[in-house]
């Protein structure tokens, strides 16, 4: 793989934090390694590009793995990115947002982003809502309004304000210069999310980029677990693994509530800066002068969930995000995404995802047997 790119060299960290323990030699090969090359003396090789199809059949008695790619209808176990989830993750932070018009910005013919389109424009519409046309033509640099593909074209076109996803964090870099030079405005106007959370890209426009976080080093860290149980004679089954991503890192770029109630509005600051602690009623009350009963029929109407379904859903969403970027114990995630104790947490995970926290990390943590 291009070990220049910032998700190919979360994959490599991921498989060096195994391969010291094993004292595995490795050896890193670019997109296009020449048929013969002395480097594929190795006792496994690992593919990283969907068009290597061809190479993988030059090696017949390799142990072989992909990774961002299916290669599985030529007998290969995969490691991938669930791109359908990640669609499904950056469409739901959008809706979050109160924003009611949403699209697509991306390459559909390729599959990764045709797959993050699917989960995103099915989500939209199982909120009751249609996405506009998306933006599907090679993704060109924004400059003067010829040679930009349509997208300046399709960017007036669009209603306001609208939230959008780009395929990647360098086309969502593309999508906001092009808004900077119409005179969009970012995020009052369009709400962007990328996806990868490069940190370079994302910082280096103004405003700063909100991205789909991917955990590129557990997908490192899942091939080099396969690696090792190849090695010592397990047969790898022809399988893909799916990787879902972390969650959004919101910054200014989707920072927003497109929610005309002014109440309604407030309440939804108040549950958001305090999702860390636990929160009731009452203290949302305190926060927002209304009636009880007003705020509960406004909310139920504006956001589609009561208010303390909302709360809960967002205590939910700051445990996932400690248990996935942390080794904090579970009654400390526990104590800093508001509930009470570890017990409430366990039966609210089991309510809103259907398993315990326990279970959620270790399902999300690789560890070699």
């Amino acid at each position: 793989m291009d070990g220049s790119a910032t998700f190919s060299r979360g994959i490599i960290s991921g498989i060096i934090a195994i391969a010291e323990a094993h004292r595995w030699h490795l050896e890193l090969l670019g997109f296009d390694p020449k048929p013969g090359s002395s480097l594929f003396d190795a006792d496994v090789i690992v593919f990283g590009s969907p068009r290597q199809r061809k190479l993988i059949a030059q090696y017949k008695r390799k142990i072989k793995i992909g990774v961002m790619a299916d290669f599985t209808a030529q007998g290969v176990a995969c490691v991938d990115v669930d791109d359908y989830q990640v669609g499904v993750t950056a469409a739901q932070h959008l809706l979050e947002r109160g924003l009611r018009s949403l699209t697509y910005m991306g390459q559909l013919e390729v599959a990764f982003s045709a797959n993050r389109y699917a989960g995103f424009r099915a989500t939209v519409e199982a909120a009751e809502l249609s996405c506009q046309p998306p933006f599907q033509r090679e993704v060109y640099e924004p400059g003067p309004r010829t040679g930009d593909g349509g997208m300046y074209a399709w960017l007036e076109s669009l209603p306001k304000p609208i939230g959008i996803l780009a395929g990647c964090d360098e086309w969502a870099r593309r999508l906001n210069n092009a808004c900077h030079t119409l005179g969009l405005r970012v995020p009052e106007d369009i709400a962007i999310v990328g996806v990868d959370n490069d940190e370079i890209v994302c910082s280096m426009t103004f405003p700063a980029l909100s991205s789909v976080a991917v955990p590129w080093k557990r997908l490192g860290e899942t091939v080099a677990v396969m690696i090792d149980k190849a090695i010592h004679g397990k047969r790898l089954k022809p399988a893909l693994t799916l990787i879902p991503p972390i969650g959004v890192v919101t910054r200014h770029s989707s920072d927003i509530l497109a929610v005309d109630d002014q109440d309604v509005r407030a309440a939804l600051e108040y549950i958001r800066a305090n999702a860390h602690r636990p929160i009731q009623v009452p203290d949302i009350l305190k926060a927002v002068p209304i009636y009880r009963e007003r705020l509960h029929r406004l909310f139920h109407h504006v956001v589609g969930r009561t208010v303390m379904q909302e709360v809960r859903r967002l205590h939910v969403e700051q445990a996932r995000r400690l248990l996935d970027a942390t080794d904090l114990s579970i009654p400390e995630i526990a104590r800093r995404s508001g509930f009470s104790n570890y017990r409430q947490m366990n039966a609210t995970f089991r309510q809103e995802l259907g398993i315990t926290p326990g279970k959620y990390r270790r399902q999300a943590h690789v560890r070699p047997e």
